[in-house]
């Protein structure tokens, strides 16, 4: 996005950092490369650095995310939204 932003394109679409986001949802891992992440929560993650296996794995991982997210108190998931703001 940041590649795109200097030539002269500005993306206007949500962003996610999954390593931020999953550094909240699970503070108890020691790493969050992908493929801890995708270890430690069952995710599959066959050919790790190739880009259509790890663009998969990413995108797993989010819904995976997404899930616990929904999960959790309603007045938790409200703070955690001011935050990002």
């Amino acid at each position: 996005a940041e590649f795109l932003f200097f030539e002269g394109y500005e993306l206007r679409t949500p962003r996610v950092d999954t390593v931020e986001l999953a550094q909240v949802l699970y503070p108890q891992f020691e790493k969050y490369n992908l493929g801890i992440l995708c270890q430690e929560l069952g995710i599959e993650l066959e050919h790790a650095h190739t880009a259509l296996s790890d663009a998969q794995a990413t995108a797993e991982l989010l819904l995976y995310m997404r899930q616990k997210l929904f999960e959790l108190p309603k007045g938790l998931l409200e703070s955690l939204l001011n935050l990002a703001d």
